[in-house]
């Protein structure tokens, strides 16, 4: 066979240009549509190609993607309350915070007390809109996903998304509508 290093996997065997994707987090800490770093613990080499956008925007990102036939890689916390592996969904309940009120300063408020961390990161491969809500089909890899009945899969609600999901990674003809008003 063929010898391979990373780099030529990527460019000669998957052909992936890895400038086509983008990063995005939403967060209040810092101005919005701009380039800023992601802080976390996963992103330990201090990155600061994430563009902030508002949580309007990152929501708007995650549904274009879908329409557009993409997958989303997307990461954040999924040691919370709302979190069922048995019954392989992701919900904000009421007791956290009634769904009227999430919204950008009740994300930044877990994003600032450390209440809402990056655990794991998933692909968002589909959605189904049920009661004008955005149910989200999240494809999961990490070796606790096998235990439900539909193995590897969840699904999330969208204000599980809004609330502790902290960053996306799509390509970028997905992200296209929201990278034209920020890339002039």
């Amino acid at each position: 066979g063929k010898e391979y290093t990373p780099k030529t996997w990527l460019s000669d065997y998957l052909n992936i240009n890895i400038n086509d994707y983008f990063s995005f987090m939403s967060t209040m800490q810092y101005s919005y549509n701009e380039k800023h770093e992601l802080v976390e613990d996963d992103n330990w080499f201090h990155s600061d190609d994430y563009y902030n956008v508002s949580l309007s925007d990152f929501m708007s990102i995650i549904n274009n993607a879908l329409q557009f036939g993409a997958s989303i890689c997307i990461c954040g916390d999924v040691s919370e309350p709302g979190y069922s592996a048995s019954e392989e969904v992701a919900i904000v309940p009421d007791f956290d915070i009634p769904s009227k009120y999430i919204n950008e300063s009740a994300r930044q408020k877990r994003l600032s007390d450390g209440s809402t961390t990056d655990d794991h990161c998933v692909h968002i491969v589909g959605y189904q809109k049920v009661n004008s809500e955005y149910w989200y089909l999240i494809k999961d890899s990490g070796s606790g996903a096998f235990d439900g009945k539909n193995k590897g899969y969840r699904f999330y609600h969208e204000d599980y998304v809004k609330l502790k999901m902290m960053n996306i990674m799509v390509y970028k003809e997905a992200g296209r509508k929201v990278l034209d008003r920020i890339i002039k």
